[in-house]
């Protein structure tokens, strides 16, 4: 709590200066934990002015400070000359700066001032403080702290304003910190509930960060957009951005059809879109290109996003458009066309943000996976050393350990490691993305069954729901080889697998997803094998040998 012992002796010199009642304060010190707060701070704030103490406690609900904001919450023109005496005193104040122009108070201190403060002054008092200090850290931009101030004062819709108009102007080019300052409304939901150009902007940055998260949010943005009056001058961008969103959110449903419509109607309103919502739409353009096997329009798309994404300057989406490219060549069989792509992406890109760095991440599991279907260990490891660089360089948990999860997969010797046997509990609480999750179970229970422990694999896939209804309908197309492999591998009612299987390879053979016929060819047989009906299975792998 002292922040150190020698923080605490400073604090019982400043209380007791005569030497005899320095025992006697060492036995206050032992027989209770309140000894500090209850004694010496009081102590402390006694031997003061009445200036300076009004000060300390005024601006003990800063947890950074100068003069000019200090001037500013206090309403004292000498605030300047009161910091130096405090600092001169040494009043448990500490420099944050080397030019001593930035101070905090030590921690408990702080927490001890405020809980003076709070006695002494009524609530609109602190809240008027708090506005103070809110609205000085605003117009110098420190707009974090100042949605913190505002928020404590009580003022949640200028709050709500304020990160409306930062996260719109940082969504491209900062979308970590546009994520920030959202997270900082997280307790108040209801606030931004009638504001479309804050929802889309959430919804944008769940482009980036998790897309399960358009599906929910674009109800509450049709709800918002409906609120806003036809002659408002912002509802013919929003209603275009919108359709963007809805386009987004059937896609996650697999929806394909009504995704495949409202991008159509988005298409007529690209005059009224930025290059990053042109950009995103014709990302998922491509991608329902891909799933309708319209192999010829592809490249027109990916060609298409990728010069808005540039337009965007958004190079975390030229990162993502590019690999999308180099996953359909993987997708469609042409595997070494995709190592070259993924190559390229691995050769021109460098580390210049986050949002890049992951995006590299995810370009290098995929390479990782494109070259380990491929049978090339080397190039498989190589990618997923260099996607467990970029994961430590970002300090995000999950990514960090997918990259693990992933090494473990392309290890060729059994595992005894905990982490490539994690409890599903585990999988749930550090895969806080759906689909980091789903990528993560199928890297453990390919590991689980390749290393022969197939009775925890099926006990995984069972107590993660991958049986459940497949809702919706694109995570069960990335959780169905997991899914299938624990259960054939636990070789109980395989006849009941028979048509779930035939669908999954019929699905695949109408989208054009080669790679994915292969997969679900070597399952079939398997089962096939499992049931004894050795004359299908060997049908089955010549067709998905002739295929591979």
């Amino acid at each position: 709590r002292c922040e150190g012992w020698i923080a605490a002796l400073r604090l019982g010199i400043l209380a007791e200066p005569r030497r005899d009642r320095v025992t006697a304060l060492c036995t206050r010190g032992e027989n209770g934990r309140d000894w500090i707060s209850n004694y010496l701070v009081e102590e402390v704030l006694q031997r003061q002015t009445e200036e300076v103490r009004r000060f300390l406690l005024e601006t003990s609900l800063l947890d950074a400070f100068n003069a000019p904001l200090c001037a500013a919450v206090t309403g004292v023109d000498h605030a300047q000359d009161i910091l130096s005496t405090i600092v001169h005193a040494d009043l448990f104040i500490i420099a944050l700066d080397g030019a001593g122009e930035w101070f905090r108070y030590h921690h408990l201190f702080q927490e001890l001032l405020q809980r003076h403060l709070r006695s002494d002054r009524g609530d609109r008092t602190l809240a008027e403080l708090h506005r103070r200090a809110a609205v000085w850290l605003a117009d110098t931009g420190q707009v974090a702290d100042a949605v913190g101030h505002f928020l404590a004062a009580g003022d949640i819709e200028v709050a709500t304003d304020l990160v409306e108009h930062e996260v719109h102007a940082r969504v491209v080019r900062d979308p970590f910190g546009a994520q920030r300052l959202l997270s900082l409304l997280c307790d108040h939901e209801p606030s931004m509930m009638h504001r479309p150009r804050l929802l889309i902007d959430r919804c944008r940055l769940a482009f980036m960060f998790d897309a399960s998260d358009v599906a929910r949010l674009a109800p509450s943005v049709e709800a918002a957009l409906a609120s806003l009056p036809p002659n408002d001058a912002q509802f013919p961008t929003l209603q275009a951005e919108f359709l963007v969103v809805r386009t987004h959110a059937a896609w996650q449903q697999g929806a394909i059809d009504r995704a495949a419509e409202t991008s159509r109607q988005a298409e007529l309103c690209l005059h009224l879109l930025d290059d990053f919502m042109v950009g995103s739409l014709h990302f998922l353009q491509m991608h329902l290109c891909i799933v309708q096997d319209l192999e010829d329009e592809v490249g027109q798309w990916a060609a298409r996003g990728l010069a808005a994404f540039t337009r965007a300057d958004f190079h975390a989406g030229v990162v993502a458009m590019q690999r999308e490219t180099a996953r359909w060549l993987m997708r469609s069989g042409a595997a070494q066309a995709a190592a070259q792509r993924f190559g390229q992406i691995h050769d021109d890109h460098v580390y210049d943000s986050p949002m890049v760095a992951r995006e590299l991440v995810f370009a290098y599991l995929y390479a990782a996976e494109n070259h380990y279907w491929q049978d090339d260990l080397p190039a498989a490891r190589g990618y997923q050393a260099s996607m467990s660089t970029l994961a430590s360089t970002l300090q995000e948990e999950q990514l960090i350990r997918l990259a693990q999860l992933a090494g473990h997969a392309y290890a060729e010797e059994a595992s005894g490691h905990d982490a490539a046997q994690p409890a599903p509990a585990d999988l749930v609480t550090v895969f806080v993305t759906r689909v980091l999750r789903d990528i993560a179970i199928e890297f453990v229970i390919r590991k689980l069954i390749a290393d022969g422990n197939e009775a925890y694999a099926w006990q995984l896939a069972q107590e993660l729901g991958l049986f459940a209804a497949p809702e919706p309908a694109m995570r069960y197309d990335r959780v169905l080889v997991p899914m299938y492999l624990a259960a054939i591998a636990r070789g109980v009612d395989l006849a009941t697998l028979t048509p779930q299987l035939e669908e999954a390879l019929l699905q695949r053979q109408k989208s054009g997803n080669r790679f994915g016929q292969v997969h679900v060819l070597t399952l079939m047989a398997w089962q096939q094998l499992r049931l004894g009906e050795n004359a299908q299975a060997n049908v089955t792998l010549v067709q998905a040998a002739r295929l591979a």
